[in-house]
């Protein structure tokens, strides 16, 4: 089962969902899952800038087998992740005037 999701991590840090589609089943939920864990930790590391500086936006989308087993007909599966920082928090835009 082919899914996507896109969130915003707002200013004020909260994760909003902007979109869905196409998850519901365990191994779809399990990749989408995994993926917001390592975006955790992509952040926590500082990989793309002072998580406190920034906001930015998250798009997913994977493929998941029943079983996460290859069926004929079917994509193989798999899992996309883009992480695009989109700006400066309020705070941060002045500073330094």
């Amino acid at each position: 089962m082919s899914w996507s999701a896109q969130y915003n991590l707002q200013e004020d840090g909260e994760l909003v969902l902007a979109f869905e589609s196409g998850l519901g089943t365990k191994e779809a939920d399990m990749q989408h899952d995994a993926a917001l864990m390592a975006f955790a930790n992509v952040l926590d590391f500082g990989a793309l800038g002072d998580f406190y500086k920034y906001t930015y936006t998250l798009t997913l989308s994977g493929h998941a087998n029943p079983g996460h087993e290859p069926t004929d007909g079917w994509a193989n599966d798999q899992l996309s992740m883009v992480i695009a920082q989109t700006g400066l928090r309020k705070e941060d835009e002045n500073e330094g005037e």
